[in-house]
């Protein structure tokens, strides 16, 4: 119902779902809606995935014998959790309307701007230690604004950060011919040179496949990648309002269960609530009853 009312958007015309003031939700619906939620009762929530999981695909991604299919879709895992991305914003999906394109891409060299159709390739590749900055620009992706850039910084820590992963894509499609500024980023080239979809089936299943061997809670699912670059991020004490920022929540609902299934964070509650109630006592307190 929300394509076809964006559809129509699109077109210049009246959404169908919205009021005479094309402000808010026909009251029908938003009726509609309440009675369905009440009758569904409580959903099932992605939970964050373990580092280690992510930590474990990327080590095998670098192996000689790792295929072009589990080298692209390690990117886009990493690409998916940095920058909380919706799954139909870097996978082939079917009811995707806006995924990202190569264009989107940007990089910085302190204040000077590159876009990812355009950035000289020596710069992806022995001289990517100069990018200090890269992200994606928004046109028609939900809650975006269209232009809006959001990015993030380089980092000497470790071999896995933002701007090389997003490097490491660009590079990738610049390769081949066949790529164009419209290219979306779930593209990727096999070994003959063929262009080819990362769908999000084919990143599920490659998840799943990684658990095997890393045991999760849950069967992971790509939902849970946004998820989890929203934890890693709570986890280190980054403010809610900046996570909303970079996620595009529009709420703080999101936030209702990542608290809650965070052990760091639940953890120093049990640590204040413990060292309160096991505090000595530094006098006795009587309770007396005053009889009448």
């Amino acid at each position: 119902m929300r394509q076809v009312g964006q559809a129509f958007s699109l077109l210049g015309m009246i959404d169908p779902r919205m009021d005479k003031t094309g402000a808010k939700l026909d009251i029908r619906l938003t009726r509609l809606c309440s009675n369905w939620k009440r009758a569904d009762g409580g959903s099932t929530r992605r939970r964050p995935l373990p580092l280690e999981l992510l930590k474990t695909a990327s080590r095998l991604a670098r192996h000689p014998d790792s295929s072009a299919a589990n080298r692209a879709m390690n990117r886009l895992m990493w690409l998916g959790c940095f920058f909380l991305l919706r799954p139909g914003e870097y996978l082939s999906k079917s009811t995707a309307m806006f995924p990202f394109k190569l264009k989107q891409i940007f990089f910085r060299i302190g204040s000077e701007e590159f876009r990812g159709d355009e950035i000289p390739l020596p710069l992806l590749d022995e001289n990517v230690h100069l990018l200090t900055f890269a992200g994606l620009q928004f046109d028609l992706q939900k809650n975006g604004v269209p232009d809006e850039k959001i990015g993030l910084g380089t980092s000497t820590q470790g071999t896995i950060n933002p701007v090389k992963i997003l490097a490491e894509i660009v590079q990738h499609l610049r390769q081949f011919p066949a790529t164009t500024s419209d290219t979306p980023l779930y593209i990727y080239y096999d070994e003959y040179g063929v262009p080819r979809k990362i769908t999000d089936r084919m990143m599920t299943k490659y998840l799943r496949g990684i658990s095997l061997s890393v045991p999760t809670s849950q069967e992971p699912s790509i939902g849970a990648l946004r998820c989890t670059g929203a934890t890693i991020l709570l986890e280190g004490g980054v403010p809610t309002d900046l996570i909303k920022l970079l996620g595009r929540w529009r709420s703080d609902e999101v936030f209702r269960y990542l608290h809650t299934q965070s052990e760091p964070m639940m953890q120093r509650l049990t640590d204040v609530l413990t060292d309160h109630v096991n505090q000595p006592s530094s006098s006795p307190t009587h309770h007396t009853l005053n009889r009448n």
